[in-house]
């Protein structure tokens, strides 16, 4: 009960003043004499406020040398934008998606969640620190009971058996809809299909060696028929280290430039044990995505895909979350470059999360230099209906970008606006469609 009403910190800290009190007034039984003010002050209040401090310099202390020693991510993405040649630069092509979200797993429904501004709901058991409900977007569905562990001694946290779970009930889809397509085609399959996750920054580096094993014996059925399904594991927590990853795709020397075809899969829970509250985000997400991508020009015959083009970035001056109203034109001037050379935009889908300050900024940016599109049905952002979900937010809102642009045929634009500096827009374009066959004469 004292935990709903005030939580444990301050169970902690009461403890502490009691435990201090206690020890002072058992010292003092022997004393002959009445205590003074200066006595007072110093046992009842300077001591334990000094042990309370003394401990959270200690913890602080701690955790910043264990955050210093513990060796980065396998490979962890850059926080700086390749500079790419032209040469070298090629087209990145979408060809198909599966997505599991809180709001739902086909993107037309996921985005009429989004105009409908559906607030993740209140969690029935997981509380924060004050003992009041946290408003978490989980999937209800999934089950870590349906988790098989791959023989590892210790069992994984339970955000990383969710998370897992998450990649297998979207790879298996796309992956079975890619054996069909080249069954029907004919091809015999002899090319690897490589499978690149990018899992949160946050996770160890064994929780990561774990993470490509468990996936690598998951793939097993598809090995049999054929189909070789390399895993390759990145390391990615935001918007920019997925453009990032992108943009190496796009270069002919890059990421397993041989493979025509690759698969990226982004996958995040926050979805943790009760003891684990302090470091979960405000509004807590889970979610994962798969996209399968093409590197090269999209030909007439082909099947009809959406191009990520480039991205476009730039710093702002000031941060986004200092006090006070900072306003910044960064973004307007990003989102204007487009707007003059663009077709109507349909929609634009962002990263902005609850924050006022995201949601101001992206707002009156996209007022100033795309006034015809509708703030509410035209300007959609994953976090405020799906809460903190990393990377899978990016490949998402990627996946939703190319399945509107492909069903409006016209432009979607992906916005960031989530890193307190750093603005990027990137434009998303349905390819055209195939060239009708023409018919033959048996005459």
């Amino acid at each position: 009960m004292f935990k709903r009403v005030l939580g444990y910190k301050t169970l902690w800290v009461v403890l502490v003043f009691a435990g201090s009190w206690g020890f002072t007034l058992w010292s003092w039984r022997d004393h002959y004499r009445l205590p003074t003010a200066e006595d007072i002050v110093a046992h009842f209040l300077v001591i334990p406020t000094a042990l309370c401090l003394g401990y959270w310099g200690l913890y602080q202390g701690v955790e910043w040398l264990k955050r210093r020693r513990q060796p980065g991510p396998a490979e962890d993405l850059a926080d700086v934008e390749p500079m790419l040649a032209a040469e070298h630069v090629m087209p990145v092509q979408i060809r198909d998606w599966s997505l599991y979200l809180p709001l739902g797993d086909e993107p037309a429904g996921v985005i009429e969640a989004l105009k409908a501004r559906d607030r993740p709901a209140l969690h029935p058991t997981l509380k924060d620190t004050n003992g009041f409900p946290r408003r978490i977007a989980w999937i209800d569905a999934l089950s870590t009971e349906d988790f098989i562990e791959s023989g590892q001694d210790d069992p994984l946290p339970i955000d990383v058996r969710r998370a897992l779970l998450l990649a297998s009930e979207v790879l298996e889809p796309l992956l079975m809809r890619h054996l069909e397509r080249d069954s029907i085609d004919g091809s015999e399959l002899r090319s690897p299909l490589p499978v690149h996750v990018l899992v949160p920054t946050r996770w160890s580096i064994d929780t990561q060696t774990t993470t490509r094993q468990w996936l690598a014996s998951a793939f097993t059925p598809f090995s049999e028929h054929g189909l070789e399904c390399p895993v390759f594991v990145h390391g990615a927590s935001d918007t920019r280290q997925v453009l990032n990853f992108i943009e190496q795709l796009r270069h002919a020397e890059g990421l397993d430039a041989k493979s025509h075809l690759q698969v990226v899969v982004a996958i995040d829970s926050f979805i943790q044990d009760d003891a684990l509250l302090e470091a979960l985000p405000e509004v807590s997400g889970e979610g994962a995505c798969a996209l399968l991508i093409a590197c090269g020009l999209p030909t007439a015959t082909g099947p009809v895909a959406a191009i990520i083009h480039p991205f476009r970035s730039e710093q702002r001056a000031q941060s986004a979350d200092l006090p006070g109203k900072v306003r910044a034109a960064t973004l307007q001037r990003l989102l204007e470059q487009y707007s003059m050379d663009l077709p109507l935009v349909s929609v634009v889908i962002a990263d902005a999360d609850q924050r006022t300050s995201r949601q101001t900024e992206i707002l009156a940016a996209l007022h100033a230099a795309l006034p015809e599109l509708d703030p509410i049905d035209e300007c959609l952002s994953l976090p405020v209906c799906c809460g903190e979900m990393g990377a899978v937010t990016t490949l998402a809102s990627l996946a939703l970008a190319a399945s509107n642009s492909l069903e409006a045929q016209q432009e979607t634009l992906l916005v960031s606006v989530q890193d307190p500096f750093w603005r990027a827009v990137c434009r998303i374009q349905p390819s055209p469609p195939p060239a009708p066959k023409p018919l033959q004469d048996f005459a």
